[in-house]
């Protein structure tokens, strides 16, 4: 068994229930829908663990024959504490194999609740992000699909990428998307067309001061750098990373240590910088897509890569206006009161 996959599964559910529920004092229809949406992946996720571990057969019947929609109406997020104890239990309960035991730990960690049929998941979270109301939809249909091609399922990744593109997808969202294209193309066997989709990720975040600082906020995706890596492509994968010290600045220590290891023929295990996990953390995305989701909402340009400019720019060019950005932004922070 894979105590080590399990324990972080479990971690990262409980810290999505905590940060939901600091979400949900804001008291907003968007701070619930994205609180359960990101519940029940994280609950999809220590399911698949157990299952993977030990298999995992056990389903919560649904009374009186109430439908998906109604469940993802009347799913209440279970309490952080509960979670807690109730987590640390199914880990031993799975270490010593206890099937009951297991099974109780689930429920009591309201796991099953929020997936009762593993087989269901993505059709129930479809139904959850197509809650969200006009154009903030996006954000959960971006995530929706990052989380298949995780789970290796390429043709619900490729329909839900090709729905967000429908909705205008800005600078971090497009970055997504291309990651989650190239993945795709990775799976089917067309190398050449994933490299490509690695470079569109990258020129997205570089056309302008805003896209990199909205891509630079959040965490870099390197699933397709490392297939990438796996099938061979060292010069094309170095060229991606040098490029990402520009955009992903509290990263260069992290990136330069990468990059000399590619160099000297060794393969980086990049799940163990502790920057690049924090930043990717479900609880860390809930958080900053909620506020990407809001923005989206009252149709206001935070987190957007706009203005743009008409003329493209080159990276240089790129980073000195993002830091003058910066700067005027931390003047105005300093600025009294009033003035």
């Amino acid at each position: 068994m894979n105590e080590f996959a399990l324990r972080g599964a479990v971690k990262d559910f409980e810290e999505v229930i905590k940060a939901s529920e600091r979400l949900s004092a804001k008291g907003t229809r968007l701070s619930a829908i994205l609180g359960t949406f990101f519940a029940m992946w994280c609950a999809f996720r220590v399911r698949r663990s157990i299952e993977v571990c030990e298999g995992d057969g056990i389903k919560k019947p649904v009374e009186g024959g109430a439908n998906d929609s109604q469940l993802e109406e009347n799913t209440a997020l279970p309490n952080p504490g509960v979670v807690h104890s109730a987590g640390e239990d199914l880990i031993a309960a799975t270490i010593s194999k206890d099937f009951d035991a297991t099974a109780r730990a689930l429920a009591g960690m309201g796991v099953l609740d929020l997936c009762p049929i593993i087989s269901r998941q993505f059709t129930r979270m479809e139904l959850v992000a197509r809650s969200m109301p006009g154009r903030a939809q996006l954000i959960p249909l971006v995530e929706l699909s990052l989380f298949a091609v995780d789970a290796g399922e390429f043709e619900r990744a490729a329909k839900y990428a090709a729905e967000c593109r429908g909705f205008d997808p800005a600078a971090y969202e497009l970055y997504c998307l291309c990651v989650v294209e190239g993945l795709i193309a990775m799976n089917a066997g067309q190398d050449r067309e994933a490299i490509r989709y690695l470079e569109r990720a990258m020129g997205v975040c570089q056309r302008d001061e805003y896209a990199s600082l909205a891509c630079g906020v959040r965490g870099p995706n390197l699933a397709l750098v490392e297939k990438l890596l796996d099938g061979g492509h060292r010069v094309e994968v170095l060229k991606h990373l040098l490029e990402c010290k520009n955009v992903w600045q509290s990263l260069r220590p992290q990136i330069d240590v990468w990059i000399s290891l590619i160099e000297g023929g060794e393969r980086p295990n990049f799940h163990e910088s502790p920057t690049l996990r924090s930043m990717n953390e479900p609880a860390c995305r809930l958080i900053m897509q909620y506020s990407r989701a809001r923005a989206l909402e009252e149709g206001s340009s935070v987190g957007l890569a706009t203005p743009q400019s008409s003329v493209p720019m080159s990276p240089a060019e790129v980073m000195a206006r993002r830091e003058r950005l910066h700067e005027a932004y931390s003047r105005s922070k300093e600025r009294p009161e009033g003035k």
